[in-house]
């Protein structure tokens, strides 16, 4: 008796369900690698935003930048800011009382205010829920504004992530510079 060899044609049931089983995992252990890069550039890129903010109504104060107005003219500003909402998680850059650019932070990011004491350096949360950093044209320095408050020397502004501790960023501000430095 011969027995033929038939060449199989194709898989069997048992080999595509294994295949089938180890797409599943690396599919599975890649998403959360790419939800955790994907809410670290969003946290970065809103830091950087934030940042950005500030340096640019600096710059723009010292160098006496014209904006356009309601009307589409030039105009010299007498003020340039940068307003954060922290109940409705937003940051305003402004000139005057006209809005240049807003960005809304992530809901699963927020910040915090941090006073800084003028005797010790302490860093004190600030309990308000909005703060104003005024840029003057041609002059160094900040006037920086809370709402219950008013004029503050020294500020830290803190944006944190709400599910990863750690991640973290703060830029302190000083009222007599007005530079906005990093601090890690």
């Amino acid at each position: 008796m011969f027995f033929c060899k038939c060449r199989q044609k194709s898989f069997t049931l048992i080999e595509i369900i294994i295949v089938i089983t180890i797409i599943g995992i690396l599919t599975a252990s890649g998403v959360g690698a790419y939800q955790n890069l994907k809410y670290r550039y969003s946290f970065e890129s809103n830091y950087q935003i934030l940042l950005k903010y500030l340096n640019n109504a600096r710059q723009y104060a010292l160098t006496n930048t014209k904006i356009k107005d309601s009307t589409d003219n030039l105009v010299n500003a007498n003020n340039f800011s940068v307003f954060l909402d922290k109940s409705n998680n937003q940051i305003f850059f402004k000139a005057d009382n006209l809005n240049l650019d807003t960005i809304s932070i992530n809901s699963r990011y927020s910040f915090d205010f941090l006073e800084i004491s003028d005797v010790d350096g302490s860093q004190n949360p600030l309990n308000t829920n909005s703060l104003t950093i005024n840029f003057q044209p041609f002059k160094n320095g900040v006037a920086i504004q809370d709402a219950s408050s008013g004029a503050l020397s020294a500020i830290v502004i803190a944006l944190k992530d709400k599910e990863v501790a750690a991640r973290e960023k703060k830029i302190y501000i000083n009222a007599l510079a007005g530079v906005p430095v990093e601090i890690k």
